[in-house]
């Protein structure tokens, strides 16, 4: 049977573009439908079998750390290795070389999935063999291909080649930032140079490194949506997304409480927030620990450190 698969995640980033959200929180900690993001990607690890997560912390990893801690209230292990310099997704993932010797799940902690059918797939393969796979949907909307990366097959449907943000993409098959490596991986990022767009070490650049090493990289077609957290806005409309997929007509956290005459529509109210008055509340995000102290509506807003941000259209 070999080894069992373990998991790996990568949340070192600072998420420049997710201002003001991130000054003070790591962007993988950012709630959706009162989770983390990488409480998500946890779930899904967890699901399949994985007993053993690697985290790649950088930017304010005493936060990450605190929040799970060893992992065991999560019911997993948790190891943390540091990226002292941010030098991009390769580079974060190449760092994990000294602690796994086997097969692997990565997920960029940025990156908010859902995926149909994970643990039947992963116990469909020889997890133990040199491949790699990457999961993939087919994309209709251009721009989110062009922010991610698409996946070139041959005719065979092997991997033969994978962009970064392509300018003028000729294949709708986009990568969705989750992947299952082989050790062999880390040979392909010790020999990638650093990427033209960003000057970092980009771990699509490894892959195609892997490929022209001779490698089978195999694309894992089972993803329904994906989302790259990037902006305030991408955190919103995510959201969302999530909460209609629990079909519920809104997400209420712990240790709420409501007063009478307070009405909450399609919302999701974070843990230990205060509600002071009578409110209606539409379309809106309520971060925890947050305290509404007004009649007037909300609506269509994300509210955190006691600013309201308004996302009207967005959804």
């Amino acid at each position: 049977m070999g080894e069992e698969l373990v998991g790996a995640i990568v949340a070192a980033g600072r998420g420049e573009r997710a201002k003001p959200l991130s000054i003070n929180t790591p962007k993988s900690l950012l709630p959706i439908c009162n989770k983390p993001i990488i409480l998500h990607q946890i779930t899904y690890m967890k699901e399949v079998g994985i007993k053993k997560i690697y985290i790649v912390v950088g930017y304010l990893k005493e936060k990450i750390i605190d929040y799970f801690g060893d992992g065991s209230k999560f019911g997993i292990d948790i190891k943390y290795v540091e990226q002292k310099t941010p030098e991009g997704s390769g580079h974060a993932v190449g760092l994990l070389e000294p602690y796994i010797k086997q097969n692997f799940l990565l997920f960029l902690g940025d990156i908010c999935i859902k995926v149909r059918g994970l643990k039947d797939k992963i116990d469909s393969l020889d997890i133990n063999k040199d491949i790699t796979y990457l999961t993939c949907k087919r994309e209709n909307d251009l721009k989110a291909v062009k922010k991610n990366f698409t996946i070139h097959l041959d005719e065979h449907t092997k991997v033969i080649k994978v962009i970064e943000k392509p300018q003028d993409p000729i294949t709708n098959l986009k990568g969705c930032g989750v992947y299952i490596f082989s050790p062999s991986i880390f040979d392909a990022i010790r020999t990638t140079p650093r990427s033209g767009i960003r000057n970092e070490y980009e771990i699509t650049d490894a892959i195609d490194n892997l490929i022209r090493m001779g490698h089978v990289v195999l694309p894992l077609e089972i993803i329904d949506w994906d989302m790259n957290i990037t902006t305030p806005e991408d955190l919103y409309y995510y959201n969302f997304l999530w909460l209609r997929t629990m079909e519920l007509p809104h997400l209420i956290g712990e240790n709420v409480k409501i007063p009478d005459g307070v009405v909450i529509k399609n919302s999701i109210i974070g843990d230990n927030v205060k509600i002071k008055k009578a409110v209606n509340i539409v379309n809106s995000i309520i971060f925890p620990n947050e305290t509404i102290n007004t009649n007037d509506e909300i609506r269509d807003v994300l509210m955190f450190e006691n600013k309201m941000y308004l996302f009207r259209g967005i959804i």
